[in-house]
């Protein structure tokens, strides 16, 4: 039950970053907008998540690498290698942020490395290590590849196709993927 009171606090969090976070540069017809597109895309995330977390056990280690490979492609990959190539080192470059979205790009850049943390965080509980990479790479890549897809089918402007991707990642990462420190309890949660 904490677990769910923490998913509350943290979706009502995730919208109001979404929300306030680049407030300051977007004109005023996007700003409520903003916060209901966060705290649509926190309830998504939440949602795709819980259902990644229902199907995982029903779906082969080397399936779920395939899917989440595959979701990880048209989701957070390019985010991911933008960031990683042309963001950060702009920013150590001039040791200071050059735009206002820089923290935002830094921290999508830089959040797969859920995955391999909380494969050795399931590593240390007793779960292979080749398994356990496969499930955190479904976990964080199905919930973010349908947000990803959610606002192009539904054709929303891409401001907040964005917001759908960084609100999904900041939720994921903060809440772990799903995963306990006990095996075993990741499905009812």
């Amino acid at each position: 039950m904490a677990r769910v009171y923490y998913r509350l606090v943290l979706t009502a969090l995730c919208a109001l970053a979404a929300y306030v976070a680049p407030v300051h540069t977007l004109r005023y017809p996007y700003h409520l907008p903003y916060f209901a597109g966060g705290l649509v895309a926190a309830l998504l995330a939440w949602s795709f998540l819980q259902l990644a977390i229902m199907l995982e056990p029903e779906v082969k280690p080397g399936v779920q690498f395939i899917i989440g490979a595959g979701f990880a492609v048209i989701s957070w990959a390019h985010v991911s290698m933008v960031s990683v190539l042309h963001v950060i080192p702009q920013v150590i470059r001039a040791g200071r942020l050059l735009d206002t979205f820089d923290p935002i790009w830094i921290l999508a850049g830089l959040s797969p490395l859920v995955v391999p943390t909380a494969a050795i965080a399931l590593r240390l509980t007793g779960r292979p290590i080749l398994p356990a990479l496969a499930a955190a790479l479904f976990r964080f890549s199905v919930p973010l590849g349908f947000l990803s897809l959610i606002p192009r089918w539904l054709n929303m402007p891409k401001q907040f196709r964005w917001l759908f991707l960084f609100t999904g990642v900041m939720f994921l990462v903060l809440d772990g993927l799903g995963f306990t420190a006990r095996p075993g309890r990741e499905r009812g949660t």
